[in-house]
């Protein structure tokens, strides 16, 4: 790539998408001084690399806080159920959508993590259907207790939450 760039002498340098990749070829950029733009890579580490790396993706962290705030701030939404995944990313999900909230003086009733392979999410949810304070077994035309919490994050992919939705 180095050989290639001094030959040609691009502009910049878009690509590539994944950090790993990036953390390759990031040196051979700002060695050169071009401009290396990464659509996809979302590392922490990346803005640190040098003047010439630059990324164009948000990290799960920003993320995190911009939904927390648009639900806080503009939605005026206070209480939450979290479901999410049982592995890093949805533990730090979990975790950082819990903190934010909670600056801003919202409150995250229940976190209830499934397996990420899972298909069948009942039992999570049965789990925060009590913690809404709704009993299936009333009839419909008994008012249900007023909720515990306002609305349910859900971090992770689409498909899952595709999944999860009409359950």
């Amino acid at each position: 790539l180095e050989e290639w760039l001094n030959e040609y002498r691009p502009l910049g340098i878009i690509g590539p998408l994944l950090s790993k990749e990036v953390n390759q070829v990031a040196p051979i950029a700002e060695k050169g001084g071009w401009p290396l733009i990464t659509p996809g890579a979302s590392s922490a580490t990346l803005t640190s690399m040098g003047r010439y790396i630059f990324r164009n993706a948000t990290t799960p962290t920003a993320q995190c806080q911009a939904i927390s705030d648009y639900a806080v701030t503009t939605l005026k939404v206070k209480r939450f159920a979290i479901l999410f995944p049982n592995d890093r990313a949805g533990k730090e999900a979990a975790a950082c959508f819990s903190k934010e909230v909670t600056e801003l003086h919202g409150t995250v009733v229940i976190s209830k993590p499934y397996p990420p392979s899972d298909t069948d999410f009942k039992d999570s949810i049965l789990q925060i259907k009590a913690a809404y304070g709704r009993d299936d077994g009333a009839k419909k035309e008994e008012p249900q207790k007023e909720a515990k919490f306002d609305a349910v994050f859900l971090p992770g992919g689409a498909q899952t939450a595709g999944l999860i939705i009409p359950q």
